[in-house]
């Protein structure tokens, strides 16, 4: 996987290349850009450029003092695509990369061609949850993911995937993957978007055809708030996933793989 210095972060991306119709992926938070293997796998194969990115602190991108919250990844997405030369393309964020779809499409209305926002919102973290969250970060910067990983899994996938025999190793590849993330990268980025700004009020600004989808299991993200940010979006379609938790890239790949080409398909840059 090749690097490329942006805003100051050395940050891994993959990139398959050809002269499709680019498609840049955002992972979710504690994961990597992994998430989208079979994803990008079957964008290529359907003739798009899929492109994806480790968010600096996670995967194999540089740990920074700085710059984790969505509007800082947003500008990092941003100078990617510059220094790729996508003057437009179409934005598939999981969760925090749905944190940065928002901003992008806000900040950069003529870059973002489409969006599908996946187990995301576009509002700040409530009281409660950022409060469990805080202190879940506390707790793997002393302890470990260790310490924190089953109380972690359960709010990141839904219980049909965890308690499916047949995912078993699906299961452990996922988890490895998270454990390969830096301690410190990850507080950071937690830091940074759990503490993120409330956009909701910004959504009927946005121009680029938008897909939101949710689980129906999602903890963090649940149905209603996916639904009601849709409502505010002028050209916005909902999707709710039945039997599927926070990371439907992961629990339902051919679903959701199936729901980002049919959505490309019918949103072609002009």
């Amino acid at each position: 996987m090749p690097t490329l210095s942006l805003n100051g972060a050395e940050a891994f991306y993959a990139d398959s290349g050809g002269d499709g119709e680019p498609v840049v992926l955002g992972h979710g938070y504690l994961m990597t850009s992994a998430l989208w293997d079979r994803q990008a796998e079957a964008l290529a194969e359907a003739g798009y450029r899929a492109v994806r990115l480790d968010w600096r602190g996670q995967g194999r991108s540089e740990v920074t003092a700085g710059g984790y919250d969505p509007w800082g990844l947003a500008a990092d997405a941003l100078a990617l695509a510059d220094r790729l030369g996508l003057e437009r393309f179409h934005w598939v964020g999981h969760s925090m990369g749905g944190y940065v779809g928002y901003r992008l499409a806000l900040r950069a209305p003529r870059r973002v061609a489409s969006l599908v926002q996946i187990g995301t919102a576009a509002g700040a973290e409530g009281g409660a949850a950022r409060r469990q969250y805080d202190a879940l970060l506390w707790a793997l910067r002393a302890l470990g993911y260790g310490a924190v990983l089953g109380r972690v899994l359960p709010i990141l996938y839904g219980p049909t995937y965890l308690a499916d025999p047949a995912r078993a190793a699906d299961r452990t590849e996922q988890e490895r993957r998270i454990r390969s993330n830096s301690r410190a990268g990850v507080f950071r980025a937690g830091r940074g978007i759990f503490g993120r700004d409330d956009v909701a009020g910004q959504l009927g600004r946005i121009t680029a055809p938008t897909l939101v989808v949710t689980g129906e299991h999602d903890r963090p993200h649940p149905p209603h708030q996916g639904r009601a940010d849709a409502e505010r979006i002028p050209d916005a379609t909902f999707v709710e996933l039945a039997d599927v938790g926070h990371t439907p890239p992961a629990e339902a790949p051919a679903e959701t793989t199936r729901l980002v080409l049919d959505w490309l398909r019918r949103h072609p840059i002009a």
